[in-house]
């Protein structure tokens, strides 16, 4: 009986593994705001932008990819003055921000990417509805 018993909770432990999110984002796909759920397919949605405004660096020049920063397609390019900038762009695709600091006389640039996805949901909110996730670029300086 005890080995059956160990080969069961074996089975269990096994199986959990493979149903357990792996991430932090995989964990939050898992929470349903559904003040944030669409019941109409959202083509786009509202990206934020994140950056580092300080008396260093008022204002900070900034580049939009869609794709990669090295091999993508340039979609903006400016300053920002804003810690948080919002841009259109298309649901289920890639971006990726590419930002220009000065920092105590050097030269520092922050790359950040991430996919926009779109997530249809059936049973999370009163009615089907689509839920969307990687919509944050964060181009903001670490120190």
């Amino acid at each position: 009986m005890s080995t059956t018993f160990g080969k069961l909770i074996k089975g269990l432990m096994i199986l959990s593994a493979f149903t357990t999110p792996l991430s932090c984002e995989d964990i939050h796909s898992f929470i349903v705001n559904c003040d944030e759920c669409y019941e109409l397919r959202p083509e786009e949605t509202e990206v934020l932008l994140r950056f580092t405004i300080n008396k260093e660096n008022p204002e900070v020049y900034f580049e939009l990819y869609s794709g990669d920063v090295d091999n993508g397609t340039l979609i903006y390019s400016g300053f920002a003055s804003n810690s948080e900038v919002k841009f259109w762009l298309q649901t289920n695709s890639y971006y990726s921000i590419k930002v220009f600091y000065k920092s105590k006389g050097r030269n520092i640039i922050v790359i950040d990417g991430t996919t926009v996805k779109l997530k249809y949901d059936k049973s999370s909110c009163s009615t089907p509805c689509y839920t969307i996730s990687g919509d944050k670029l964060d181009g903001r300086i670490r120190y």
